[in-house]
C-alpha cells in the first residue's frame, strides 16, 4: 500500500507472494483482523514510512526472507493476539543491522499483547525486549 491508502481485511490468506505478503509504505494504513499471511517471500508484512498498522488474531507462518513482521522507519503498528511461526527470520524484528536488515532503522511506536511465538529460525523478537508483545 502507497500514499494514505486503507486496508481493512478479514478473514483472508495472503500467501505465496514472491514479494512479501504486505508492503505498507508512506502514510498508508492497515486494519487486518483474523487474516492468515502464509508462505511468502520477503516476509509477511513490512511497516515502514509513516503507515500504521493493527494486527488482530492474525496467524503469520513460514515467511522467508526477514520472517513475520518486519518494522522501519516511523511506522506505528499494534498486534494483538496473534501467532507467529515457523517464520525463516524473527517472528517481529525492526530494520538494524543486529537483526540482520541493515537499513535507516526503525524510530516508530509498537503495541500490543497476547501474541505466541514458535520455531521462528531466527527467535521470536529482534531486539529481545519486543517480547513484551507476548503480554
Amino acid at each position: 500500500l502507497w500514499h494514505n491508502a486503507h486496508l481493512y481485511a478479514f478473514q483472508t490468506v495472503i500467501s505465496q507472494h514472491p514479494q512479501g505478503g504486505i508492503w505498507l509504505w508512506d502514510e498508508s494504513q492497515a486494519i487486518l483482523e483474523e487474516v492468515t499471511l502464509l508462505q511468502n517471500e520477503l516476509c509477511g508484512i513490512c511497516a515502514g514510512g509513516q503507515s500504521s498498522l493493527v494486527l488482530r488474531k492474525s496467524t503469520v507462518s513460514e515467511n522467508r526472507g526477514h520472517g513475520g513482521l518486519l518494522l522501519r522507519d516511523f511506522a506505528e503498528v499494534e498486534v494483538w493476539e496473534s501467532v507467529f511461526s515457523r517464520n525463516s527470520g524473527y517472528g517481529v524484528s525492526v530494520q538494524h543491522p543486529s537483526c540482520g536488515c541493515p537499513g535507516p532503522g526503525f524510530f516508530g511506536k509498537i503495541s500490543g499483547g497476547g501474541n505466541e511465538f514458535a520455531e521462528n529460525y531466527k527467535g521470536p523478537t529482534c531486539p529481545a525486549d519486543l517480547i513484551f508483545l507476548t503480554r
